[in-house]
């Protein structure tokens, strides 16, 4: 079962304008890390995701434009990128980093903030702070959701302000999102409930078509016979062949 859809993941070949300081002009690639480094992990307008990760960066021009109004010159990259560009309706999973009486808090990715608001949790989980702060399901007392619980939630908004990037996320669905393990066990359940009505309804279709099979072999074994229990002519001629 898949627990997070790979399409918030996306490979890009991209191209990159940067503007260096000319104390880099002694070692271009260097700066030019140093420019994309500031980048990772941070919202890009351009490009509507986060950039995750870049590699095989390169320049494009063998000359560079200074800048007539500052002293940086300007330079186009070129590399290849991951980017981070969830949307709403895709599967995601984070782990518990804070529970609250009206909302979850999680981290996907390790890095990404998701809050769960107590109108996106289903009324199958109320809160409970007895021993520790949890959420705990009243349909199955093991299906707990607490601080470092992997959680599967569905995205129902995300946000972006400046740089900075976080997500909404609903646990609404019974059957797609709650704690990891419980989605797990719940998903293989009813995969193995399916195949056993499959299996049972192929074996009563063979069972039947074999019974039906004998009922045919027996008509055909077996002389007709007329209203004074005499055999037919052609019966008893095959009889006496």
């Amino acid at each position: 079962m898949k627990l997070f859809d790979d399409k918030a993941l996306q490979s890009l070949h991209a191209r990159f304008e940067v503007d260096l300081h000319p104390s880099k002009t002694s070692d271009v690639q260097q700066g030019i890390r140093e420019q994309l480094n500031s980048q990772l992990l941070r919202y890009s307008d351009d490009f509507e995701g986060v950039l995750l990760s870049y590699s095989r960066e390169r320049v494009l021009s063998t000359q560079a434009r200074i800048h007539p109004y500052f002293p940086y010159f300007h330079v186009e990259v070129e590399a290849d990128i991951v980017l981070f560009k969830p949307q709403p309706g895709q599967c995601m999973c984070g782990k518990v980093n804070k529970i609250g009486r009206d909302y979850i808090g999680l981290l996907v990715l390790g890095v990404f903030n998701t809050v769960i608001g107590r109108e996106q949790i289903r009324s199958e989980f109320a809160y409970s702070g007895l021993l520790e702060s949890c959420w705990k399901s009243s349909t199955n007392e093991q299906h707990l959701i607490k601080e470092g619980t992997e959680v599967q939630f569905i995205v129902q908004r995300v946000q972006h302000e400046a740089e900075f990037f976080s997500m909404v996320g609903s646990l609404e669905s019974h059957r797609k999102t709650g704690a990891v393990e419980h989605v797990r066990k719940a998903a293989a359940a009813r995969k193995a409930a399916a195949a056993r009505k499959a299996a049972a309804a192929d074996g009563d279709g063979s069972q039947g078509k074999s019974h039906k099979q004998r009922r045919r072999d027996s008509t055909a074994a077996t002389p007709a016979i007329a209203a004074d229990g005499s055999v037919p002519p052609k019966r008893l001629k095959q009889k006496q062949q």
